[in-house]
């Protein structure tokens, strides 16, 4: 009966250990909800967004990680003078996200359908595309 009554209390503590630990956000989730609610409340959209991608990757990984999108989208990012500034090791999260928005905000611009890549600084959460300053 001792024995049973220890081990549901073990496996009690290890349940809510495991629940705990899974609900506190890391850096990274952070990092990409920040790109994301950047993107989502910064861009005005007339249809969307929906999330294409949200991930963590290094800058020396970002061109092959943008490979997948439509060249005038790659071309918007210039993972180069990226990796100049903030370092090839720097770890950014990547978000993409797709929708209909006005190409020049607020409403001047005409409506265009396509990717907007937001990146955000994982150590920082500081957005570093598009470049607000």
């Amino acid at each position: 009966m001792l024995v049973s009554v220890i081990l549901v209390a073990m496996g009690v503590g290890g349940a809510w250990l495991t629940l705990a630990g899974a609900g506190a956000p890391t850096g990274e989730d952070r990092a990409i909800q920040r790109a994301e609610d950047f993107g989502k409340s910064t861009i005005v959209w007339s249809q969307g967004p929906s999330l294409r991608d949200g991930r963590v990757v290094q800058l020396d990984g970002l061109q092959e990680a943008l490979s997948s999108l439509p060249l005038p989208t790659r071309y918007d990012v210039d993972v180069a003078g990226l990796e100049r500034q903030y370092g090839a090791n720097r770890r950014v999260a990547l978000v993409i996200l797709r929708g209909t928005y006005n190409s020049l905000p607020p409403d001047e611009g005409v409506d265009v359908y396509g990717n907007i890549v937001v990146l955000v600084d994982v150590k920082t959460e500081r957005v570093i595309l598009p470049d607000v300053g």
